[in-house]
């Protein structure tokens, strides 16, 4: 029993998910208790004949006859998996593109007009941008100097990677995400909803999407100008590996000369962790920014990078005012340096305690 639970799970979870996808692997294993149907009527037969037309048919021809009247009609009802789906999010077929493999299962929703994105079942982020991803993704570029390499970690909607491509300057943008269908929903969006937005972000030759696990593509990559994680809830599973100490630390070693970090800080645990992580630190609503360096708010030179007509095009063709967005996150910094007593944070979220991720009341 052990043995095979885990050759099944293994099976599962490992190949048919992965090439079959969700619906088929359930097919799959209703036709397969169909071994057990036709096994219980086997041994039950197997001492007689069934009578059919003045015939006696065999034990496994009878036994295999009632496994098909039992199990054929299951597998004629079950329905595909894009209905599965559409169901289990609220939605229609018709209103929802979706994607799965091994890595993980991608839908997104709309109407036509709006759109939300779903990772594994849990709403995400939505479309069109102009949110707390969008603020996450321009501050650091806006207020670096100059900028030529970025690595985002997590595409979700893309707003966080298309706001950081906003920036005129840069270079390369690496995208990495550990679910590869999301790329191919955003894609089978873009021929729905023709947002400008979502077309720039897959547009953009600067943009190269990779798929695999961020903290292992930053330990083999160089160092970045711009490194930062999309917004993730900090209770969701091995969102751990994002607002760790040990995380916040690879960044930080993986920047070069003057380069900026940044990261949502939505629990006071991740503030925590980030400002212990980095000497000088910049806390803005809701997102801190880091650095090995010291960091400087030069209005002046944001707001003349702002007001560069190829980002105001950039930015509007999205439906985004982008002027107004990071200006408002920048009316009151908070600055962190070298003679902040750190020793003073104390919770703060590790690789081997993620607190935040098992939404651990904080000590009092």
């Amino acid at each position: 029993n052990v043995a095979g639970s885990m050759v099944g799970t293994v099976l599962t979870g490992w190949v048919l998910l992965d090439r079959v996808g969700t619906g088929g692997t359930m097919k799959l294993l209703a036709a397969m208790s169909g071994l057990f149907v036709w096994l219980a009527s086997y041994l039950a037969l197997c001492d007689r004949s069934v009578p059919l037309a003045d015939r006696s048919l065999p034990a496994w021809l009878s036994a295999s006859l009632m496994a098909t009247v039992v199990c054929a009609p299951l597998l004629l009802v079950m329905p595909r998996a894009d209905t599965v789906w559409a169901h289990l999010h609220g939605t229609v077929v018709e209103q929802m593109v979706h994607a799965e493999d091994g890595s993980g299962l991608s839908v997104i929703t709309t109407d036509g007009q709006r759109a939300v994105v779903f990772v594994n079942g849990i709403g995400q982020s939505t479309l069109p941008y102009g949110d707390v991803h969008t603020a996450l993704g321009a501050l650091p570029a806006f207020i670096h100097a100059s900028p030529r390499r970025a690595v985002v970690i997590g595409l979700g909607s893309g707003d966080t990677v298309h706001a950081v491509a906003g920036r005129p300057g840069i270079e390369e943008v690496d995208s990495v995400e550990i679910i590869r269908g999301q790329v191919t929903t955003l894609v089978g969006l873009n021929t729905r909803l023709r947002y400008g937005g979502l077309t720039a972000l897959l547009s953009d030759p600067r943009i190269e999407q990779h798929f695999g696990d961020g903290r292992i593509f930053l330990r083999r990559g160089g160092t970045y100008d711009i490194i930062e994680a999309d917004a993730l809830r900090p209770s969701s599973a091995y969102s751990g590996n994002l607002y760790s100490d040990t995380y916040f630390a690879l960044i930080r070693d993986h920047l070069a000369p003057n380069g900026l970090a940044a990261t949502w800080a939505p629990t006071q645990r991740v503030h925590n962790t980030f400002i212990r992580a980095f000497p000088y630190v910049v806390g803005l609503p809701g997102i801190l920014i880091g650095s090995k360096a010291p960091i400087a708010i030069d209005r002046t030179a944001i707001a003349a990078r702002l007001a560069d007509p190829r980002t105001r095009q950039y930015f509007e063709n999205a439906g985004i005012d982008i002027e107004t967005l990071v200006t408002g996150y920048l009316a009151n910094p908070v600055l962190y340096g070298l003679d902040f007593p750190r020793d003073q944070l104390s919770d703060i979220n590790t690789d081997l305690f993620p607190k935040d991720e098992f939404d651990l009341s904080a000590r009092r």
